[in-house]
């Protein structure tokens, strides 16, 4: 995907698709993996 002048502007800034509601949301790639993180975590909490 080509990205836009305001990407090159913020390119701490990242374009992500959720898998829970499947919107197209702008985060940083930190916010991301965080939660992420969070996410399997209380994955793992709720399967034992």
């Amino acid at each position: 995907m080509r990205r836009s002048t305001w990407m090159r502007l913020l390119p701490w800034v990242r374009l992500f698709r959720c898998d829970n509601c499947g919107k197209h949301q702008l985060h940083s790639e930190r916010e991301i993996e965080a939660a992420k993180v969070k996410r399997d975590t209380r994955t793992r909490f709720l399967k034992r």
